[in-house]
């Protein structure tokens, strides 16, 4: 792949013990991507490399698609609603397009990107209550349809670039197995920004290829920012098939890190911020700067007025680390809108410009508002489609009509401790309860507060004594749900089970295991392998990798 430049930065900030930790020259190796670690702080007025009229498509070809995800993003944390720091070019894509008011995703990451690639509730998933950690033995099951694959039997070229955080077990978990012709990025969410290590074992590579320490140092959103570009500049100019890229960034979630010159100019535009806030906002910033490249790479090569772009958080803001949601109630798990209501935005071909949508929509809806938008068909096998609870809101977005979602149901946990803190969200147009769910040796309390949104996004009035017919008929909703739903599926795990220990290398250990699976197809994690062999197939990976996986003795 093409060689890009780079230039070296001195020190890095985070809330841990990396306070001054100086960059190494990154190699540049022609069978590696090289990064541009180069910042290109491009202002308001640099950001006009977004298209002036976007409303039909090129010649009638299918548009691209850009869907550029954020992770634990607030909802008040871009310069347009209203930031102390500036995002000069999400600000722009937001003038450009349609800023959606209730956009829904799960409580955690996995969930609302399980969601989005599949059309199908993350609790029918199994991925409720918590994402994938580097621990969890679950993924995506592969038998799922994902958008990915949709695109790709449409003829589009397909990319993701950035995190995975749907499975990093055996190879049929992997995104080149998952309709992405290219990978380039980490399996896991949970993954250190400069190191690229996931519970300290490596976790960045190229297409299954472990790219080793090759970027340490190189400030990740940086490092996806260039990957991006450099994808996009390998796309033949002319005659080219439409693509279909997802650049997903763990930007602003923790660990809250950032090089101390992002920090220092953030202290520059807003002196009284708290130093923990600086450090999201230098990480935010460094989000939008990597947008603003993007953006002016597709505007450079004459593709960005055929492109729908899609901006949005995959979960809600954690306020213990310097975010803010704005006018909206509680964080990340809280069950308020704070932590499911995530900042969306979408331009393109047949969207106004400066607009926003009232329109409740739900990470799900995603899939097929995409394939009409792109005028391409599902493609999903019979069995799969019929199961798939998204519909599409293209034509609320093109028409800036509002209709009647079908009730969404939350579900968050862990907010105030492991295994006995849940929170529920049921929203049913402009009505919303949140139920708190309490255990303890004494028992189960149960807490349930109705709001109207409509008037009320703060979540500042509690009507559920006011207007209890209307409690009663959303709740009667949330019991015929919760029967076909009960506490299965990943749950709140902020820490492994004892014994546990990372492999020294994720794409390594993917590849290892894969050997030994079994070739029948089936959503168990190994395939058909378990007991003795799972036993023996781990010390096997121990011995001859160095590798630690779980520790049987």
């Amino acid at each position: 792949m093409r060689i890009i430049k780079t230039v070296e930065s001195s020190s890095v900030s985070s809330t841990g013990e990396r306070d001054q930790i100086s960059r190494k020259s990154i190699p540049a190796k022609a069978n590696l991507l090289a990064v541009a670690v180069s910042v290109l702080f491009l202002s308001a007025g640099s950001s006009s490399a977004l298209a002036k009229d976007s409303t039909q498509t090129v010649s009638g070809s299918k548009p691209n698609v850009l869907l550029i995800t954020v992770d634990g993003l607030g909802y008040g944390d871009i310069s347009a609603k209203g930031a102390p720091f500036k995002t000069p070019n999400i600000d722009k894509l937001s003038s450009n397009g349609v800023t959606l008011n209730r956009f829904y995703g799960a409580s955690q990451s996995s969930g609302t990107l399980a969601a989005m690639m599949t059309a199908r509730d993350p609790h029918e998933l199994g991925i409720s209550y918590a994402e994938f950690y580097p621990w969890s033995p679950g993924a995506l099951a592969p038998s799922e349809f994902l958008l990915s694959e949709s695109l790709k039997a449409a003829g589009y070229q397909t990319a993701l670039v950035g995190k995975w955080q749907l499975g990093s077990q055996t190879q049929r978990h992997h995104p080149n197995s998952r309709g992405f012709d290219y990978f380039f990025g980490h399996l896991n969410g949970q993954v250190d920004y400069f190191n690229h290590t996931s519970a300290r074992g490596v976790d960045l590579q190229e297409n299954g290829r472990s790219l080793g320490d090759s970027y340490e140092n190189v400030f990740g959103p940086h490092l996806i920012s260039s990957a991006s570009v450099n994808w996009l500049n390998q796309l033949p100019e002319q005659g080219s098939k439409p693509f279909f890229m997802q650049v997903s960034y763990k930007a602003p979630r923790a660990p809250i890190q950032a090089p101390e010159e992002l920090v220092k100019r953030v202290q520059a535009q807003s002196p009284g911020l708290s130093r923990e806030r600086m450090i999201y906002a230098a990480m935010v910033q460094s989000v939008d700067q990597g947008v603003g490249q993007i953006i002016s790479t597709l505007e450079s090569q004459d593709k960005l007025k055929n492109t729908l772009v899609l901006f949005l958080s995959t979960s809600g803001a954690d306020l213990s680390n310097g975010a803010s949601n704005g006018v909206l109630k509680g964080g990340k798990l809280s069950g308020y809108e704070g932590g499911i209501r995530n900042l969306a935005i979408i331009s393109g071909p047949g969207l106004s410009k400066g607009s926003s949508s009232d329109q409740v929509i739900s990470a799900v809806d995603l899939f097929p508002t995409i394939n009409d938008a792109t005028g391409t068909s599902n493609g999903a096998p019979q069995i799969k489609a019929r199961l798939q609870d998204g519909v599409s809101v293209w034509e609320n977005l093109v028409d800036g009509s509002v209709t009647p979602h079908s009730e969404i149901f939350i579900a968050a946990e862990g907010e105030k401790g492991v295994g006995n803190d849940f929170k529920f969200s049921i929203i049913k147009d402009d009505y919303k309860v949140v139920r708190h769910v309490t255990r303890s040796y004494q028992g189960i309390e149960i807490k349930n507060e109705l709001f109207y949104l409509a008037s009320d996004p703060g979540e500042t009035r509690d009507l559920s004594m006011e207007q209890p017919k209307v409690l009663t008929s959303l709740l009667s909703g949330f019991v015929s749900w919760r029967k076909k739903h009960m506490w299965t599926g990943n749950h709140y795990e902020p820490v492994p089970m004892p014994g546990w220990v990372a492999p020294t290398d994720w794409a390594l250990r993917m590849e290892q295991r894969e050997k030994t699976v079994s070739g029948e197809m089936g959503d168990n994690v190994f395939g058909f392998i378990g007991g003795n062999s799972l036993k023996s197939l781990d010390r096997f990976i121990y011995k001859k990798t160095e590798m630690g996986t779980i520790i049987y003795e």
